[in-house]
C-alpha cells in the first residue's frame, strides 16, 4: 500500500484542495505507509513525507536557488545539487527523486546523490503526462519489491514510453513497458 498525492493547482492555497489539512495528517503516517508527493508549485510545503518527486525546474525555483526562464533551460549540476540539498534538508522526506528529462532522475538521500539515466529517445516526443508516469511507475515497482535505483530505472522508461505517445496523456501498456526493457 501507498498514498500518492499530485498536485497540479496553479493557484494560490485558498482555492486547492491539496492544503496544510491534507498535508499534515498525509506527512503523519510516516513509518507505517509510505507516502509520495509531487506538485508543480508548492512541492515545498511537502514536509516529512516518505518520498517527493519534482523536476529538476519545480526544485531549483521552489528551493529559490535559480529561475529558469524556460522549462527546456538546461539547469547546471552545481545549482540542481545545491537545491536538492536545501530542499531535502528542509522536508526531510526519506528520499527524494528528481526528474529531468533526457538526462533521466537523480535521486538524493541525504548527501547521497545518485544520477539514474534514461534510454534516449529519438523522434518528436510530447512530454505531457510523463511526471505522473513516472511518479506512478516508481510507487508501483518500489511497493513490488524493486529497489529504490530499480524503481527509477523502471519509471524512467515508463516515462520515456509516454513521451513517445504525441497529443495524449496516456501511459505506456504492459507490452510497451516489456517491449522498452528489452531495447539495448
Amino acid at each position: 500500500d501507498a498514498v500518492v498525492i499530485i498536485d497540479h493547482c496553479e493557484v494560490e492555497d485558498k482555492t486547492a484542495i491539496i492544503t496544510e489539512n491534507v498535508l499534515t495528517p498525509l506527512a503523519k503516517l510516516r513509518g507505517r505507509i509510505p507516502v509520495y508527493g509531487s506538485s508543480r508549485n508548492r512541492i515545498g510545503k511537502f514536509n516529512g513525507f516518505y518520498c517527493i518527486v519534482p523536476n529538476e525546474n519545480e526544485l531549483v525555483r521552489v528551493a529559490g536557488k535559480y529561475h529558469p526562464r524556460t522549462f527546456e533551460e538546461e539547469i547546471p549540476n552545481a545549482v540542481l545539487f545545491e537545491a536538492a540539498e536545501t530542499l531535502y534538508e528542509r522536508l526531510k522526506p526519506d528520499y527524494m527523486v528528481i526528474t529531468r528529462g533526457k538526462k533521466g532522475a537523480t535521486i538524493v538521500q541525504g548527501r547521497n546523490i545518485k544520477s539514474v539515466p534514461t534510454k534516449p529517445l529519438e523522434g518528436d516526443i510530447d512530454s505531457c503526462g510523463c511526471g505522473d508516469t513516472f511518479l506512478a511507475t516508481l510507487v508501483l515497482a518500489e511497493i513490488s519489491g524493486a529497489s529504490r535505483e530499480q524503481a527509477v530505472r523502471l519509471a524512467n522508461i515508463a516515462a520515456g514510453t509516454t513521451a513517445k505517445k504525441l497529443g495524449t496523456t496516456g501511459a505506456p501498456t504492459i507490452k510497451e513497458l516489456e517491449d522498452a526493457l528489452k531495447e539495448p
